[in-house]
């Protein structure tokens, strides 16, 4: 049995963990409806929400897999490891650019980026520190 074969009335009786789910549904939320700007506003702040959206996905297939076994389970598992991973590559766009953004404003950095495993292909802050105003 593959994750394709679950049928949405087995998803009722998978035990989901709240406490993740809750907290992704908040910060889905959280980047609902923003306003408009300038573009390199819009994608910073849409690069963010498109990863947490992304990140919600990814607690929602955990929460799925636990109920799997065998095969299946560990298909789901790769899928959630390598969604976790999309998710961090596109939120470090958003916040390169979000620190793009505050610097052309003439504020100072804003490093925002999320912690991830060497190899997954994430950006990395620059070396300028927290708070300067150097580029």
């Amino acid at each position: 049995m593959s994750v394709i074969d679950i049928r949405p009335q087995e998803m009722a009786t998978i035990n989901r963990p709240r406490q993740p789910t809750q907290a992704a549904v908040a910060a889905v939320q959280g980047f609902a409806g923003p306003p408009s700007g300038e573009t390199a506003t819009n994608v910073a702040r849409s690069s963010l929400a498109s990863a947490v959206r992304q990140l919600a996905t990814t607690v929602d297939t955990y929460a799925a897999a636990r109920g799997l076994t065998g095969p299946a389970r560990a298909a789901a598992m790769d899928l959630t490891v390598r969604q976790r991973a999309d998710a961090l590559f596109t939120w470090s766009i958003g916040a390169t650019a979000l620190d793009a953004v505050n610097i052309d404003a003439g504020h100072s950095h804003q490093h925002v980026f999320l912690p991830t495993s060497p190899g997954e292909g994430a950006l990395t802050p620059d070396t300028e520190p927290e708070g300067s105003h150097d580029s």
